[in-house]
């Protein structure tokens, strides 16, 4: 799968958290999801790190959550504290670790969206992705057809644009 077609997967996948979360919160975990579902493509940067070897796995998953959430969360206490010392208004929705554990957890469902998509889309004959390795070498692999087909890829990101966009403006007009 192709940059678009990770996009257009993980905007899919973020429908339910708009329909299910507050926008306050739907919007920060769809941008994490978004940065994160690029991540493992990130192996190619690193001479040490083979291809769709451990980035491509759920414990590399766990370790972008647990990762956002010891960069973020001090930083959310120190927004918090700001506020409180400069005497301004905290709004009712703001909690730092409430946030910081959305944030991790959207983080690792944009990593486990971008290992889906590698499964779904990656053909046989190319290199393969072994989700659970090194507990287990088997490689999954569903092959609807070759991760360099780009009317698919094109056409999964514009449909999950237009879902998204679809959600939320259903999202606003019944809530509001």
């Amino acid at each position: 799968m192709n940059f678009y077609g990770h996009l257009g997967l993980s905007l899919l996948l973020t429908v339910p958290v708009i329909i299910i979360f507050p926008l306050t919160y739907s919007i920060p975990i769809i941008g994490m999801m978004l940065i994160t579902s690029q991540s493992p493509n990130k192996d190619t940067v690193f001479g040490f790190v083979s291809r769709r070897g451990i980035t491509h796995t759920v414990w590399f998953a766990g370790f972008v959550g647990v990762s956002i959430f010891v960069a973020v969360y001090p930083i959310l206490l120190m927004v918090e504290q700001s506020l409180i010392e400069l005497g301004g208004f905290i709004p009712a929705f703001f909690d730092p670790f409430q946030h910081a554990v959305l944030l991790s957890v959207s983080g690792s469902f944009g990593v486990v969206s971008h290992i889906a998509g590698d499964v779904l889309i990656t053909s046989k004959g190319q290199q393969l992705v072994k989700p659970f390795w090194p507990v287990s070498k088997v490689p999954w692999c569903v092959g609807a057809t070759n991760t360099k087909n780009a009317p698919i890829n094109n056409s999964l990101f514009y449909f999950g644009m237009g879902t998204v966009v679809f959600a939320y403006a259903a999202v606003i007009l019944i809530r509001f």
